[in-house]
């Protein structure tokens, strides 16, 4: 896509934004924008589903409501831009700058926020999951594991029914969504990625053992230690 193809789109979508009957909302899904600078720019509503943003400069951009499902945003330039309510489902942020971006309401499910710069962000959307961390009882979780009893992320841990299972090597950076550590989640999380082999245990430990939320978790966290209760089988 040339710089004049973009700025076409672009110029319509400024007159849809202001409901002018020849404007048109801006449809960049898959588009290739790497490394442009794009900067104070008002993209609000757009959809840029998919698309290249590979150290694009988005810094102080509109971007509310943007749709940036599946996008790259690897090494982006976001600073200061207006997130909110964006769609960031699966998008990757990886090293990307976000420093003082308003993030209130942002769909950060399944990002990859592997090293990316949240320094001074408003509003960064945790998630519900959060709450976990603030039981005082014991809490249960889910663990997928092979027919061995084997994690089928990190290996090398054994599952014993009854026993105590712990991790000293974790990662404890809440960017990361999976990483080391001892990786549970909720059932529907476990049941979405379970194969047919695997099996499915119910695990219980503390608040204190938990060691990573990630902001963008769609239902897994990691802990260090837990016991392991007994296997799922649909009923308990």
């Amino acid at each position: 896509m040339t710089k004049e193809e973009i700025n076409e789109i672009l110029k319509l979508h400024r007159k849809w934004l202001m409901y002018e009957v020849d404007g048109k909302r801006a449809d960049l899904s898959g588009a290739s924008l790497s490394k442009m600078d794009l900067s104070r720019i008002n993209l609000r509503q757009a959809n840029l589903n998919e698309a290249n943003l590979y150290r694009t400069n988005l810094s102080n951009a509109n971007l509310k409501w943007v749709i940036f499902q599946d996008a790259d945003l690897s090494w982006a330039n976001l600073s200061k831009a207006d997130l909110r309510w964006a769609s960031l489902n699966g998008a990757d942020l990886n090293k990307a700058d976000l420093e003082g971006a308003d993030l209130s309401g942002a769909d950060l499910r399944g990002a990859d926020l592997n090293g990316a710069n949240l320094k001074n962000i408003k509003n960064l959307p945790l998630p519900d999951l959060y709450i976990l961390k603030y039981q005082k009882d014991k809490i249960r979780a889910f663990k997928i594991v092979n027919q061995n009893f084997e994690s089928i992320f990190y290996s090398g841990i054994k599952y014993k029914i009854g026993k105590m299972v712990e991790e000293k090597d974790f990662d404890s950076d809440e960017r990361v969504l999976c990483s080391k550590g001892i990786n549970v989640a909720t059932l529907k999380w476990s049941l979405n990625r379970k194969e047919i082999e695997d099996r499915i245990l119910i695990v219980e430990f503390n608040a204190k053992d938990i060691v990573a939320i990630p902001y963008a978790t769609d239902g897994i966290f990691r802990i260090k230690r837990c016991k392991v209760i007994k296997e799922w089988k649909g009923k308990n």
